[in-house]
């Protein structure tokens, strides 16, 4: 065979030299998903009032609204009203339904917005005020405007600390997880890739960036897919509880100190119950001696996939999800616990920082309450990068169901808040993708 290598006049290997289409490819990659996430996916939430007449259409206030995502209230918010030609049933909420309908839906065109009017037959009196609200696409030039028109003297440096202290309970939560209980090895610089490098792709594609995690730990640490989901697992559940221990908190002194928010109410308490009976419950038994046991059995279950080929070898049994859970001790779990905490204090500072920024000063119990979820679903599939499902929550849980602030101000914030997230994890993961790309990657870098 040709030795694909030449010698230099030293006697040292030459490596054969990568094409320049090989180490820009994961920067392209970047680029695309940045330009995917920032033409047309985002969204806004509108809540405006009109008066509506049967001779008169109203037109709404903005373009680029959203198929289906029309949604017309009394003035009080207690009714939902029906549009003309809705199927029954397809309220989610108990309206005046009269045959037709209450109101009519103009279409937008090119040259006219969309508008309402009452329908024939409406039972709804002419001249009522009611509530709209709707979807709308977001524009480069709203978010610009709302950026300027915004008091970012506090919110940038927090946004900046934010980011890192993200990036950093990242690599001491999770990569100390892949560490202690996968790669005993694992160098913190890699540790640092391996969690920074998929940022460029969370900010756009949140589900494929989990999937890289373990990908990487797979492909070049050789650690079967379930071993390294269950390290995820695991992390994220103490990242849960270190989320719930704030809301928890939250709602006992909305309950029981001071009750600024109504619509707190018991049940909160009862769902956060709930997951402390489940989680304590948990822990005790991965703390027990039961723990071995299970521990042993999954070490056999291993041992046995070892012996499998290809793929099977690779993903490993499903009883390797529990594989750190049978690991972990209670220092680790502590460990991860403060960590995450942290992080969680770090979101809401910035948070509501960003809130102040645009003349919204929610309650304390509030803003425990909201921006840990609000924080939470921006790693959802119900909006991309950032943008759609996380305004749609923060319209919720602080103008509908907190009463603080209007729909404009608390969009604003939730706009202001993702971009300087998702700017602060693209050039994190700038830094980290050659690298991450290279190793995970590798005949991506060959002629």
């Amino acid at each position: 065979m040709e030795d694909q290598t030449k010698n230099g006049n030293n006697g040292a290997q030459e490596v054969k030299k990568p094409s320049l289409l090989s180490q820009v490819l994961p920067y392209l990659f970047t680029a695309a998903i940045l330009i995917w996430v920032f033409t047309g996916l985002s969204s806004n939430v509108v809540d405006e009032r009109h008066r509506l007449s049967r001779a008169k259409w109203s037109e709404l206030e903005h373009r680029g609204i959203r198929s289906g995502s029309i949604e017309v209230r009394s003035a009080d918010g207690e009714v939902i009203y029906c549009q003309a030609g809705q199927e029954p049933g397809q309220q989610e909420a108990p309206g005046i339904c009269p045959e037709g309908g209450d109101y009519e839906l103009r279409a937008e065109t090119e040259d006219r917005a969309a508008a309402i009017r009452l329908a024939v037959g409406s039972k709804i009196e002419d001249g009522t005020s009611v509530s709209v609200n709707y979807v709308k696409k977001v524009k480069m030039a709203d978010i610009a405007a709302m950026v300027r028109a915004a008091d970012l003297s506090y919110f940038l440096p927090l946004m900046i600390i934010h980011c890192l202290v993200f990036f950093l309970a990242d690599v001491f939560s999770f990569g100390l997880a892949y560490k202690w209980f996968n790669v005993p090895d694992l160098k913190v610089k890699e540790m640092m890739e391996v969690r920074g490098a998929p940022y460029v792709i969370q900010v756009g594609l949140a589900t494929l960036a989990e999937v890289l995690f373990p990908l990487y730990m797979w492909r070049v640490k050789k650690v079967p897919i379930t071993e390294t989901v269950s390290s995820n697992l695991w992390t994220i559940i103490l990242d849960m509880s270190a989320v719930m221990s704030a809301i928890t908190a939250a709602v006992i002194y909305n309950l029981y100190v001071d009750n600024l928010v109504p619509a707190i109410g018991q049940e909160w308490l009862w769902g956060c119950a709930v997951f402390w009976a489940v989680f304590i419950a948990g822990l005790i038994f991965w703390l027990s001696p039961l723990q071995e046991r299970v521990a042993a059995w999954i070490a056999l279950d291993r041992e046995a996939g070892q012996e499998k080929n290809g793929l099977k070898q690779g993903v490993g049994g499903a009883l390797q999800l529990l594989h750190t859970f049978s690991q972990a001790q209670w220092h680790h779990a502590l460990w991860v616990y403060f960590i995450r905490l942290a992080l969680l204090i770090s979101g809401i500072v910035s948070n509501y920082t960003a809130l102040l920024a645009v003349g919204v000063e929610p309650p304390p119990a509030l803003a425990f309450i909201s921006i840990p979820i609000i924080i939470m679903s921006i790693f959802l599939p119900i909006g991309v990068g950032g943008y759609g499902g996380p305004q749609l929550v923060a319209w919720f849980l602080l103008v509908k169901m907190g009463e603080a602030g209007t729909a404009e101000q608390v969009v604003t914030y939730s706009l202001l808040w993702s971009t300087g997230f998702l700017v602060g994890r693209a050039l994190i993961g700038l830094v980290f993708i050659r690298g991450f790309w290279k190793r995970c990657f590798p005949e991506g870098f060959r002629l």
